[in-house]
């Protein structure tokens, strides 16, 4: 349906409280940026699927707006009036922009779930007893919008509120600006080890340096291979590598021979097999090496030799 250039009116044909003004058996969608005025005996609008509301209609009704399914409404400004039952009732409403005004005897809102996205929402009732101004069994408000409540459905004494508050409140209203946020995370090898939610436009601040045994942390790099800059604005997701590079001699403790991180026996096994044998195998196999005289070629050659030629020390281990 296109709300057009003109106004529109659409009544029912019988003005009793059995039918609806406009009435359709699966979905339903508004758009154009016309001015809809729909009237009906029951319910000025009935969809028995989902509704969507686009473009920059105004859609204005005297007696509610009834769906089966979901309604979602993303432009437009919508004014929905009922006295005779709840003014919007749908299984799950969904605004990301546009404006919505809803006043019933029962309910301004009347769904299993309330998800405010953007936009903008003025529900109130116009019961002054039992009856509150949304009624739902979950409602979800993007960062940014503010969900405000008052006893009086002529909404004095507004306060902020949460999902609890709500069967207290006669008038609601949901407004501010969304934030948009994205997820920034962080990997060594393929392990995630933080994730961090940051504002469009935001900086994220690292984690703690990453560290692995013989390397050196060079940094957090994009998918592309890039070092990231940590004062650039996130704007979207975004998935950084921990990049290391492995320590030469130059790079370790003194003593630290086999380039591990710290200073143990391995070192004297290292030296003894890489520099003075030049032999990788382990352990030693060159049979004229027994450094400690005991008579068998054997590691504790080159302990004996970092001990008591390197360190000058007796004790074992180092």
């Amino acid at each position: 349906m296109t709300a057009g250039t003109n106004s529109y009116l659409y009544t029912s044909t019988d003005k009793g409280t059995n039918y609806d003004g406009i009435y359709t058996a699966g979905d339903l969608t508004i758009t154009g940026a016309g001015r809809l005025t729909i009237t009906g005996g029951k319910r000025a609008i009935y969809a028995s699927g989902d509704m969507n509301i686009t473009g920059s209609a105004t859609v204005m009704t005297n007696s509610g707006l009834y769906a089966l399914g979901n309604v979602t409404q993303s432009t437009g400004a919508v004014t929905l009036y009922s006295n005779a039952g709840s003014a919007l009732q749908a299984k799950a409403f969904t605004i990301s922009g546009g404006s919505l005004k809803s006043a019933g005897w029962f309910h301004g809102i009347e769904a299993e779930s309330l998800t405010v996205n953007g936009g903008s929402v003025i529900a109130k009732t116009n019961d002054t007893g039992k009856q509150c101004a949304v009624r739902t069994n979950a409602l979800s408000c993007a960062t940014g919008m503010t969900p405000m409540g008052s006893a009086n459905n002529d909404g004095s004494n507004l306060r902020t509120i949460t999902k609890t508050d709500l069967p207290s409140c006669k008038y609601v209203k949901i407004s501010g600006t969304p934030v948009t946020t994205h997820t920034v995370t962080f990997k060594v090898g393929t392990t995630t080890v933080s994730t961090k939610t940051v504002n469009h436009g935001s900086t994220v601040t690292p984690p703690a340096d990453p560290s692995q045994t013989g390397y050196t942390f060079l940094g957090w790099y994009t998918s592309g291979g890039t070092k990231f800059n940590f004062s650039t604005a996130i704007t979207g997701n975004i998935t950084l590598t921990a990049k290391f590079e492995k320590n030469t001699v130059s790079d370790v403790l003194p003593g630290d021979m086999d380039n591990d991180g710290d200073k143990d026996t391995d070192d004297a096994v290292y030296l003894l097999l890489n520099v003075m044998f030049d032999d990788i195998n382990y352990p030693i196999t060159n049979p004229d090496k027994d450094m400690n005289n005991d008579d068998k070629i054997n590691t504790d050659d080159a302990v004996y030799l970092l001990l008591h030629v390197m360190f000058g020390a007796i004790n074992y281990p180092i």
